[in-house]
């Protein structure tokens, strides 16, 4: 089936709940309670919204800077303002579409950070795995806090699940997921070996290393307590919010902090149920509601519509402010120094291509001053393998190699000129005088070579060879070279 298709009718079926609970909750109200949904929204006191917004908006600084201390075991830096944004707008997509702002808010901070999005998704888990533990937390602690009234309802829901003789016991339910769940692994192990290289299970692949770096940036974090208190006051800017909530109405004005973690419990369940939690929100706090003996839905379609409102209105404006705030980069030609790797950096870039089925050229030299020579050797060199990654001496290694005088141009600068041209995919600065090493690293389907060298002589073609690579020696422009060049400026 077509993605897209697939991707509307899934959205259309978590809508559908959503709207189908909307029209099930407003539908079954008397002209009584009609009448006083209306009359408690209209008295009620909007002032509370005001810290609502703020505590929200905390929330979700804090989740940025968060997310930060996770990206950053990576090798990564990305400016907080940008995480920040990229949260709001993830947020915003998960009021539409399910689960779709996990993966914009991944795709919009790996454009504007240069970070590869698989790395990025393996964070977001990471995320959510403490997040459900927290939630676990939550309502073991909305139990204990308040045994007579949420255990004994808890205790009654479980007693009917488990009990009733017209459904499958609980225990049956729990092996057959259990012996599914071993069905669908062996299934998934299978594939995997039998497809190797399949486009989409090498695709899969690259996903579950990205993950695998993801979760492993736990191990290495730098910032543990502040990851921890940060997942705390996220949580705890949750519950204060419908706690300050309740004094908008004056049904709810009298409940405390156990009914707000009730609330909490089930509304976060909620959110995950319709996009947005539209209709399933109002219903589960009602529900939570019905506990304290308040029937009453205006506080459930209060709160949903301003967090709702809040997401909306920060998210919308989060996507200005993004674009806004890296209109820099983009003038720089952020594509141009996306081309410009550090050692660590490239390694991870290669798994990438090579799980993704690409071939790689590489190329070495100084390209002190660049010429149509080097351009005609660089365009060759492209045309033998998907990528081309070329190698450039640093300033030092240069100095070595050809005398104080030289390099003409600094590295910088050689380096910004060779990402820039189009058939280059990958420059990297190396320090040693000889490329071997970055050789080994790279270890290209194809090396190249411009000049009258033979095979045997070049640097690194005995290891490429013996790896089942080629060596591709490229002839000299005649009349072209940097020496040349400096030679004809000093006779000016």
């Amino acid at each position: 089936m077509n993605k897209k298709i697939l991707s509307a009718l899934k959205y259309i079926f978590f809508l559908g709940i959503g709207v189908f609970l909307m029209w099930w909750q407003l539908s079954k109200m008397t002209a009584l309670e009609r009448i006083q949904f209306h009359d408690s929204l209209q008295n009620a006191n909007y002032l509370v919204l005001i810290p609502i917004v703020i505590m929200a908006l905390l929330s979700h600084l804090s989740r940025a800077v968060r997310w930060k201390i996770l990206i950053e075991p990576m090798g990564y830096d990305p400016s907080t303002p940008n995480a920040f944004y990229a949260t709001l707008c993830g947020y915003f997509a998960n009021t539409f579409i399910p689960r779709a702002g996990e993966v914009l808010r991944c795709t919009l901070l790996g454009r504007y950070e240069k970070i590869p999005v698989t790395k990025l998704i393996g964070t977001i888990l990471v995320e959510r795995f403490f997040d459900l533990f927290c939630y676990l937390i939550i309502i073991l602690f909305s139990i204990l806090i308040q045994l007579k009234t949420v255990s004994n309802f808890v205790k009654k829901k479980i007693s009917e699940i488990s009990y009733n003789e017209n459904v499958i016991p609980l225990w049956a339910k729990l092996i057959a997921l259990l012996v599914v769940i071993y069905m669908i692994a062996q299934l998934a192990k299978w594939l995997f070996k039998r497809h190797a290289n399949h486009r989409h299970i090498i695709r899969l692949k690259g996903i579950h290393i990205g993950l695998k770096e993801g979760f492993s940036s736990i191990r290495h974090l730098k910032k543990r307590n502040s990851f921890i208190l940060h997942t705390i006051f996220i949580w705890s800017m949750y519950l204060l919010q419908i706690y300050v909530g309740f004094n908008a109405l004056s049904s709810t004005e009298g409940l405390g902090i156990p009914a707000a973690f009730s609330v909490l419990s089930l509304a976060t369940l909620a959110m995950i149920v319709a996009p947005g939690g539209i209709g399933a929100f109002p219903v589960a706090v009602q529900q939570v509601l019905l506990i304290y003996k308040i029937d009453n839905i205006s506080f459930g379609w209060l709160m949903w519509g301003a967090t709702t409102g809040i997401i909306i209105v920060a998210g919308f404006m989060s996507f200005g402010l993004l674009i806004y705030n890296n209109r820099k980069k983009m003038k720089q030609g952020s594509k141009i120094v996306d081309r410009i790797f550090t050692k660590e950096q490239l390694s991870a870039q290669l798994n990438r291509w090579k799980l993704l089925g690409k071939t790689i050229s590489f190329t070495n030299g100084v390209f002190d001053i660049l010429h149509e020579g080097h351009i005609k050797v660089l365009i060759q060199a492209a045309s033998f393998a998907d990528i081309l990654i070329v190698g450039v001496n640093s300033d030092a290694s240069v100095k070595r190699l050809k005398g104080n005088d030289r390099p003409v141009n600094s590295q910088d600068s050689r380096v910004i000129m060779l990402a820039s041209l189009l058939m280059v995919d990958a420059v990297i600065i190396f320090e040693e005088d000889t490329p071997l090493n970055l050789i080994k690293t790279v270890m290209p389907d194809v090396l190249v070579k411009g000049g009258d060298y033979n095979v045997d002589t070049i640097v690194g073609a005995k290891e490429v060879t013996e790896n089942n690579g080629k060596v591709k020696v490229i002839p000299l422009e005649p009349g072209f070279s940097t020496t040349g060049i400096i030679e004809k400026l000093k006779k000016l």
